[in-house]
Formats: C-alpha cells, sequence, structure tokens
C-alpha cells in the first residue's frame, strides 16, 4: 500500500528532529535534514507494514493544509511504500543470510533455486570454478562475493 503522512521538522545546532503528525510516537532524527527525511521515510514505512501485518488500525493521514505548526517548524508529506519496502527487506535479508552462511555460494544457489550450471553461466564463470566453490574447496574474494550477490540477486 501507498500513503503519504505529514511530518513535522525543527532543528537545534546539533540535529533536525522530526515527528509524524498523526502519530507522535513515531520520531526520531538525523544530523542534517536530508538524514532526517530517509530516516522518517524508514520510520513511517516500517510503522505501517507493522500496522498492515498485525491488521493494527492505520490512523487517516492529517492533510497538509490542515497540519498546525510552531514556530521555526516545517511539515513535509513523507510517501511510505509499504510493499516496495517490504520486498526490499526480504532482499535485504537474504543477502545478510547468504554472506553469512558457512558456504555463501551453496546457500545463494539453494535460495535462488540454481543448478552449478545456471550459476556459472548467469556469472559467466568456468563451471569448475563454481562447482569448487559451491563444494566448498575454494572460496572466491569477499569483492567477487559481493559482484556475485550483486549480479544474481539485482538480476
Amino acid at each position: 500500500m501507498q500513503y503519504d503522512f505529514p511530518a513535522v521538522f525543527y532543528s537545534d545546532e546539533k540535529a533536525v528532529a522530526f515527528h509524524f503528525y498523526d502519530r507522535e510516537d513515531w520520531f526520531s532524527f538525523g544530523d542534517n535534514v536530508d538524514e532526517a527525511i530517509l530516516a522518517a521515510e524508514e520510520i513511517l514505512n516500517d510503522g505501517l507494514l507493522e500496522l498492515e501485518r498485525s491488521n493494527g488500525e492505520i490512523p487517516t493521514a492529517t492533510p497538509l493544509d490542515k497540519v498546525e505548526v510552531k514556530p521555526l517548524q516545517l511539515v513535509r508529506m513523507i510517501h511510505a511504500d509499504t510493499e516496495k519496502y517490504a520486498r526490499e527487506q526480504a532482499e535485504a535479508n537474504n543477502r545478510t543470510a547468504i554472506e553469512k552462511a558457512e558456504n555463501p555460494i551453496k546457500e545463494l544457489r539453494s535460495r535462488q533455486g540454481l543448478s552449478i550450471k545456471e550459476l556459472s553461466d548467469i556469472l559467466g564463470a568456468p563451471y569448475r570454478t563454481v562447482q569448487d566453490w559451491n563444494a566448498g574447496k575454494s572460496k572466491p574474494p569477499e569483492w567477487v562475493m559481493s559482484l556475485i550477490l550483486d549480479r544474481v540477486l539485482n538480476g
């Protein structure tokens, strides 16, 4: 689902803080405006996804022109796409699990449902090399593993 909620931003010399107008318990800060906006997007997506999954009540967003702010506060609509956010979180968790596996190549193949031949074709790597990685006889260097994950997980 997609949502837009107003967030109220305010600053001191150290940080830019914010809270959501319709959920004051959703708040945080960033070192600057850009970081605060990114944090707001994360908190909004996370909070709404949790409410969706638990069948909680999604608050009604106050229209921007109805938001009351104090002096030196700024209001901005923050967009959330919980379906996209859930996909990105699942992909990040999948990547982390693969990276932490004892045999990352074998874990990657298993999770992606790929044969050794299919993986070697995707990577343009020799079959024997991928077979050795899969068997744990050798491991690709970390930077190569990162490239492999990017290639396979991100198409």
